[in-house]
C-alpha cells in the first residue's frame, strides 16, 4: 500500500481503540495492522494478538478518536471514491469553509501545506 493510501486511513486498535493519528501515552507501534480493514494490535495490547492470529478482529474498545475529537464523527466521508491515475491528489477538504487544520480526505495533505506547496 502506497504512502499516501496509508495516510488517508487510520488502522484502530482492536484492544485499547488507539489509531495512527492517536497513539497510546507513551506511544506505541503496529504488532499487527490490516489497512485495508482499518484494524490492528498495537505494542500495548500484546494479549490481542492471538486472538488477531485466529482472525478475531472484534474491537474491545472504543476508537480513542471518537473519545477525544468530536470533529472527526461529523466530517462526511467522499461520496465518490478516490479518482484513481496519475497526477496530483484533486483533494477533498471535509468541511465546506476550509480551516487551517483541515487535511484531506483522500491523501491526508494538510490545508496549509497545500496553501504553501501547491498553490501558485
Amino acid at each position: 500500500m502506497s504512502i499516501a493510501a496509508r495516510l488517508s486511513r487510520a488502522a484502530v486498535c482492536i484492544g485499547c481503540g488507539c489509531d495512527d493519528r492517536h497513539a497510546c501515552r507513551g506511544g506505541c507501534w503496529w504488532l499487527r495492522v490490516d489497512y485495508i480493514a482499518e484494524l490492528g494490535v498495537c505494542s500495548e495490547c500484546e494479549a490481542h494478538v492471538e486472538a488477531w492470529d485466529r482472525g478475531d478482529r472484534a474491537p474491545h474498545a472504543e476508537p480513542v478518536a471518537a473519545r477525544e475529537d468530536p470533529v472527526l464523527s461529523r466530517i462526511p466521508t467522499p461520496v465518490r471514491p478516490r479518482p484513481v491515475g496519475v497526477g496530483p491528489c484533486p483533494h477533498d477538504w471535509p468541511f465546506e469553509e476550509v480551516q487551517d487544520a483541515d487535511c484531506c480526505r483522500w491523501c491526508g495533505m494538510g490545508f496549509l501545506r497545500h496553501v504553501f506547496t501547491e498553490c501558485p
